[in-house]
């Protein structure tokens, strides 16, 4: 083992242009995969959050009384489509009027629980189903006002799904390019050690004894390019982070942890070393004809 990991290094310095291609060619690889993972987690927590959000919430006239309002909600829970409704009076709205503006007393001082409409926050199954809630909801006396986020949910949706199979398309282009500079990068490292290989050969060596520097090689590259690449992401996240909170304000968005920068690198170093071997496999089988 250590004479294998010694050959390698030997390998890595004689080769040192092409270990710093490959090594620059998996580095660049895997950070463009984390950030796609990043957006794919990002994307899925924030479209769940905002499903989890009233899809659709029905204010009321003044006119409408109480009663009229509860037996609507029973209407709407008896519905299949619906899964949720939550009533807020104007007492309750009130109340949370003056717990969001609590520090703007001008505006609390001049509003009063009499002008605030009470209402109706409607989840529904599947975002598909708003229609048919807010066309049964026009049919109803005393709705002022129907308010329901289907257009923003759906192009959310959309625009994350394209983004994401985009970044599949370039992560795919940049494995397998990945993959074919260690295919090359090993092919040059038996070229330069046919020699060697030859005499080890005809003095008995196993091919284990042979073949063993050139996997080495392949995991110094994965565990070197692994290493960077979640250190340039990890640069990346400080910048990019207070831009995604001020984008959702309000939205809970989770922090990296040690633990998760841990998992990251664990995961990029299982795929790295899988790809690395695959192609120092290839190679080995290829150029070494024993």
């Amino acid at each position: 083992m250590f004479r294998s990991l010694n050959v390698a290094k030997s390998n890595i310095k004689m080769q040192s242009i092409l270990t710093f291609v490959s090594i620059l060619t998996n580095t660049l690889t895997f950070f463009i995969l984390s950030c796609f993972l990043a957006f794919a987690l990002l994307s899925n927590y924030l479209l769940g959050f905002l499903e989890s959000r009233a899809q659709l919430t029905v204010y009321f006239l003044d006119s409408a009384s109480e009663q009229s309002i509860l037996d609507l909600r029973k209407e709407l829970l008896d519905m299949p489509q619906v899964t949720e409704v939550k009533y807020t009076s104007k007492e309750e709205a009130y109340k949370i009027f003056l717990n969001i503006f609590e520090s703007q007393p001008l505006l609390t001082e001049s509003a009063d629980a009499a002008k605030l409409p009470a209402s109706l926050d409607i989840w529904v199954k599947d975002i598909n189903n708003m229609d048919i809630v807010s066309d049964f909801l026009k049919n109803k006396d005393g709705i002022e006002e129907i308010k329901y986020f289907k257009d923003a949910l759906q192009t959310f949706k959309k625009w994350s799904t394209g983004i994401k199979y985009v970044g599949l398309i370039l992560i795919s282009i940049m494995l397998v390019q990945s993959f074919l500079t260690i295919l090359i990068v090993t092919g040059v490292s038996i070229r330069d050690m046919s020699e060697e290989i030859k005499v080890t050969k005809l003095l008995g060596a196993t091919n284990g004894y042979v073949q063993g520097p050139f996997f080495a090689q392949g995991f110094i590259i994965s565990f070197i390019s692994s290493l960077f690449s979640v250190v340039l992401f990890m640069s990346v996240v400080p910048f990019a982070e207070p831009f995604i909170r001020q984008s959702f304000s309000g939205v809970p968005i989770p922090t990296f942890s040690f633990l998760t920068l841990a998992l990251l690198f664990g995961a990029q170093f299982v795929v790295n070393l899988f790809l690395s071997l695959s192609g120092t496999f290839v190679a080995v089988k290829k150029y070494l004809n024993f």
